[in-house]
């Protein structure tokens, strides 16, 4: 059992691992700020434009996740504006949950070498309620009813879920005689 653990721990460690490959500079692409639109329940486009001396081989949308510790990347739809100028358009149609937000950028390959542009952040508002945020040491909440001892008090119970949670997860890492470093 311990084998199998050590293994799909492994496995993963190679799925999540960031993408730590720094973008060789091309020094040939200039890009404009990027932007993102979306609404809750609808899609999300994220768009950049930038001037290259040839046509891109391929331009990627770059998002940062740090639940995976790295970048969730998808290919971008690339049209020519003309005088060298494109236009590189993402849209997200998955859904994503009310009030994240979403740092980004966009990745150009041109002659075999890649540059990112500027990051940007979006947050996906939900402005069907007047929502606060308080956040803990591993938890945050985000609620419309209630006053602050309220957050308090839920953030206070949602902490002592998490370390009882994680006492649990490596006692039964070290019954596999498994090590929880």
């Amino acid at each position: 059992m311990a084998v199998a653990l050590a293994g799909w721990l492994a496995a993963l460690a190679l799925v999540l691992a960031p993408t730590t490959a720094a973008p060789t500079t091309a020094a040939s692409v200039s890009f404009d700020a990027p932007t993102a639109s979306g609404t809750l329940g609808e899609s999300i486009t994220f768009s950049e434009t930038f001037v290259a001396p040839s046509a891109p081989q391929r331009v990627e949308l770059l998002r940062a996740d740090t639940s995976l510790g790295g970048d969730l990347v998808t290919e971008a739809t690339v049209t020519p504006l003309g005088g060298g100028r494109y236009r590189a358009t993402v849209e997200e149609t998955e859904h994503v949950l009310p009030n994240t937000t979403i740092d980004y950028r966009f990745r150009v390959r041109l002659g075999g070498a890649d540059e990112a542009g500027p990051t940007a952040s979006f947050t996906l508002q939900d402005t069907r309620y007047d929502w606060q945020v308080r956040s803990g040491q591993h938890v945050r909440l985000h609620w419309y009813v209630g006053d602050t001892a309220f957050a308090e008090r839920a953030i206070a119970g949602r902490e002592l879920a998490f370390l009882l949670l994680l006492g649990l997860l490596l006692l039964a890492l070290r019954a596999q005689g498994g090590s929880p470093i």
